[in-house]
């Protein structure tokens, strides 16, 4: 493990070319620990990225990072949600910090960002028939769940040697995590582009650069190391990653209310499932995300290093590497009206009293386990069951009744800027007053969130501080004839409650 390493060896080489006349770092050479942390990057969900970033402000008595356009007004949006905004704690601790899909590959490299706390054990009620890996979820009969079975998955990869959760033989301590360890070294662009360390591609590389004259560029070198290591390892068989493909009759009606004086939409009011969906969005990996925008997330430079991954040749890398291009999200931290084609697959689990074992006389015998085991597969389980999944996501924790985080019904209001507020009689009076305009000046389009709108939507809230704005722009050219039609059949605003209410006495 690596906490048992001396902190000397927790360290990492790198030599840095510096143009110094233009106060720029040209490119970084380093070992494949280093490439290894900068691709995990593309395993952080969306929240981990904003909490760590916010949090690394905070240590250094910064003010709050202006960061990844508005999608951080949605996480504090969440911050801000009360016990009677969602089910449980659970829904808004899965929100703040969704786990990473990639955890247990994670745990291996030299330095994991991610400070996410490990998957715990699966947890069994076997009267019940239900697991769950929240260790705070009561069973729906009403008992705490803490009942820990043997886990027979992880029996058979530690000695087989494959200790991760993606199905790749990986030995991390031999061949590497996403990157092969043959001692080879990698240059990191500035830009985050990352090719193998050779004299050709330097130079191929210096040249399209516009360095042809390299001999005002100065080097350095030092070794970059984590002050805070973690030591308690995750559940290998907390993910288990396969594609879910959103359905055609996803939808969602919003209602947008724009300003036809500032031509720009104020903010949208909806119901659950749209405040679901946008929530959702901080618990996708970074490079689902780029995956979703054919590569085009203009999120920095992530962009070329998603391509890297791509690119390098697989004499380079690990197998475990493909992961990386859609890590997808982990089973029930997505959203259940899932407009978005994303990998969200719930795991099966099978519980029995024992295993059988090989037997001389008789081919095989049953041996109990005391506590019994769980396994994805009811290969040679005794009295074998399988289990259902508790949902957080519900009102009583049962998957088949699973609605989404929020409580139900609800209206809300989502800004332009991504900032979320459940709505009520009043503070929707109160809402339409602090947007100190005239209510002759506000249009309402319907609009339906078809997956094309939702990946705009995604794009925006990553680039643009006019989320709504920028992302709806071309779907709001509606017919008012169809804005009528649909306005038949979608739930009454306040909005609209409020435009058929007498003016008030001078």
């Amino acid at each position: 493990m690596h906490s048992a390493m001396s902190s000397q060896q927790q360290q990492i080489p790198l030599r840095i070319l510096i143009d110094k006349p233009n106060n720029k770092v040209v490119a970084v050479e380093s070992t494949k620990d280093f490439v290894d942390t900068l691709f995990s990057f593309l395993c952080l969900p969306l929240a981990t990225i904003i909490r760590l970033l916010t949090k690394r402000h905070e240590q250094q008595q910064q003010p709050p990072p202006s960061i990844l356009g508005s999608i951080t007004n949605l996480y504090h949006s969440v911050e801000n949600l009360t016990p009677n905004d969602v089910w449980n704690t659970v829904c808004k601790d899965m929100l703040l910090c969704p786990r990473n899909p990639c955890e247990s590959l994670c745990s291996k490299l030299l330095f994991n960002v991610d400070d996410t706390k490990p998957t715990p054990k699966v947890l069994v009620c076997n009267s019940c028939n239900k697991f769950t890996t929240f260790p705070t979820l009561d069973c729906v009969c009403g008992k705490r769940m803490e009942h820990v079975p043997g886990d027979l998955d992880l029996e058979r990869k530690g000695k087989n040697g494959n200790n991760n959760n993606t199905n790749v033989n990986v030995d991390a301590a031999k061949t590497g995590v996403f990157v092969k360890e043959n001692g080879s070294l990698f240059l990191v662009f500035d830009d985050l582009t990352v090719v193998p360390s050779s004299l050709v591609t330097s130079m191929d590389m210096m040249l399209q650069l516009g360095y042809s004259d390299l001999t005002h560029l100065e080097e350095y070198t030092c070794d970059i190391g984590k002050d805070e290591k973690k030591d308690n390892p995750p559940n290998p068989s907390a993910s288990a990653i396969g594609v879910k493909v959103a359905s055609a009759d996803t939808k969602m009606e919003v209602k947008i209310v724009q300003s036809k004086s500032q031509n720009k939409v104020l903010f949208a009011e909806s119901t659950e499932d749209f405040v679901d969906f946008m929530f959702s969005l901080l618990a996708i990996p970074l490079g689902s995300v780029i995956k979703l925008l054919n590569g085009n997330s203009l999120i920095g430079c992530v962009d070329n290093l998603y391509k890297s991954v791509e690119s390098l040749h697989s004499s380079w890398c690990t197998e475990s590497r493909f992961v990386l291009l859609n890590p997808g999200i982990v089973p029930q931290f997505g959203c259940l009206n899932q407009p978005l084609n994303i990998p969200d697959v719930e795991p099966t689990y099978y519980y029995g009293t024992g295993i059988y074992e090989k037997d001389n006389h008789y081919g095989r015998k049953g041996v109990p386990r005391s506590g019994g085991v769980i396994s994805k597969s009811d290969h040679d389980i005794v009295s074998v069951k399988r289990l259902t999944a508790l949902d957080p996501r519900s009102p009583n924790r049962s998957k088949e009744d699973g609605t989404g985080f929020v409580k139900r019904p609800a209206l809300y209001a989502v800004g332009d800027d991504l900032r979320v507020r459940p709505l009520s009689a009043d503070s929707c009076l109160y809402y339409l007053k602090d947007l100190n305009l005239p209510l002759d000046d506000l249009e309402v389009k319907v609009i339906s969130i078809s997956e094309a709108a939702a990946l705009s939507l995604l794009g925006a809230s990553l680039t643009s501080k006019q989320t709504l704005t920028t992302g709806l722009k071309d779907f709001l050219d509606v017919p008012r004839q169809e804005l009528d039609l649909a306005s038949k059949y979608t739930q009454t605003s306040q909005l609209d409650l409020l435009k058929h209410e007498p003016n008030p006495e001078p």
